[in-house]
């Protein structure tokens, strides 16, 4: 079966992922990930976006990014293809490194933008690697909290979503996110990864408006 067409809208936030092929470990060290970010950040100077945060884990990463007029694929392409020649030529391999293409996922800018913020930031404490998100040093969500600034994330958007005074908003975002450490998460890896649209029905039908091409008929988990 022929893949569908990517949805890529712009001016429009995406939750953007990838996993190593045949879900074994993109990042070996922290000198690939260290790596990885200095790509991260070649990328999105070359075809602009903002990124509102990330996270990496072992054997895939979670980005959350604002298109602006550069569609995402080109972005995504040059990041995963700088990443992927760094490993082939560290690790003397050949082939892929990256499981398929990248996945993609409009998100409404609302609590669902929120939602995924704190999944992307609570993926090292729900993987049990470390106990609270401040302790995983390969996440945005130190800067979230106003500790370093790597010029590479956006958290604005999402800052001001969840609070309108600008003085309480980190605090406000912590307790955010901390809220959601001892609760169910609100879907796992794999149901994300089946998700085509992260939003409400209103948002599923104008997502479906604007790219008739890219959308199939079906039923996310996020509806």
């Amino acid at each position: 079966m022929p893949r569908q067409p990517r949805i890529d809208i712009p001016d429009t936030v995406h939750h953007v992922f990838s996993r190593g092929h045949n879900k074994s470990a993109l990042f070996l060290d922290d000198e690939d990930r260290f790596i990885f970010l200095k790509h991260l950040k070649r990328a999105q100077e070359k075809h602009p976006w903002d990124c509102l945060d990330y996270t990496l884990m072992t054997n895939h990463y979670h980005l959350q990014v604002k298109t602006i007029d550069v569609p995402l694929g080109k972005t995504m392409h040059l990041l995963n293809t700088l990443y992927a020649g760094h490993f082939n030529f560290r690790y003397n391999s050949v082939g892929h490194v990256f499981q398929n293409r990248f996945h993609s996922i409009p998100v409404q800018v609302d609590r669902y933008l929120l939602t995924l913020s704190r999944y992307i930031h609570l993926n090292p404490v729900v993987a049990g690697i470390v106990a609270r998100p401040e302790d995983y040093p390969w996440s945005s969500y130190r800067e979230y909290l106003g500790q370093g600034n790597s010029g590479l994330i956006h958290p604005e958007l999402v800052l001001d979503v969840l609070c309108a005074n600008v003085n309480k908003q980190r605090s406000v975002y912590k307790e955010f996110v901390e809220d959601g450490i001892h609760k169910k998460p609100e879907f796992t890896d794999e149901q994300i990864w089946k998700t085509r649209i992260f939003g409400d029905d209103s948002f599923f039908r104008a997502i479906a408006s604007l790219c008739p091409a890219s959308f199939a008929p079906r039923r996310d988990y996020s509806r």
